[in-house]
């Protein structure tokens, strides 16, 4: 923050502070403590508050599950630039070869549906996925997206490892894992 060092009676100052909002999104609150040598107010508390919009709105939200077994699992975005203002999305990019992606302009101004797609090569468990949107937006030039998919018998968690103990172990060592699945029954036929 910025402010007057020496303010005289009957004057008034200014105090400029600076949010930095690049990780924000929706309302946000921030407190200032103002500390003087005057003995009736030495310690004064100040609040600045205010709503971060994104400069694209992301619709369900920037992060979803696709859940599959046999069948493809497609999930739609809505991107939609604030105000409706004019926005392109230039590419959008994810590495894994089971997921794929289609763009689809939609009427007005710098409106798009994406739309995510699971395909039957999908392995079996849980992968997050990152997609990049490529956009014509110099402040938002990349949108990140999240799809955590999801196929067949899930382990929670993934992998469990054992650390060596430098003293003598005389407990056996115990973990435990989940399995589960989210449509459909199964069997476990043995555990080895």
């Amino acid at each position: 923050p910025h402010w007057a060092k020496r303010i005289k009676p009957g004057q008034e100052a200014t105090i400029e502070a600076e949010v930095r909002t690049v990780h924000f999104r929706g309302p946000f609150t921030k407190r200032l403590t103002v500390f003087s040598n005057d003995p009736q107010r030495p310690q004064l508390e100040l609040t600045l508050t205010g709503r971060v919009t994104p400069l694209v709105q992301v619709k369900p939200g920037v992060a979803v599950l696709l859940s599959m077994d046999e069948k493809p699992a497609t999930q739609e975005f809505t991107l939609e630039r604030t105000g409706g203002r004019p926005m392109k999305i230039l590419a959008v990019s994810c590495s894994p070869a089971f997921l794929q992606t289609e763009v689809i302009p939609l009427p007005g101004e710098g409106r798009y549906t994406l739309k995510l797609t699971a395909d039957a090569s999908t392995p079996p468990g849980r992968t997050s996925v990152l997609v990049n949107v490529q956009t014509n937006l110099e402040k938002s030039p990349t949108l990140r997206l999240v799809a955590t998919v999801e196929r067949g018998i899930l382990t929670v968690p993934p992998a469990i490892f054992f650390d060596l103990p430098s003293r003598p172990v005389t407990a056996p060592m115990e973990a435990s894992v989940t399995i589960s699945r989210r449509s459909g029954s199964f069997h476990v036929k043995d555990v080895t």
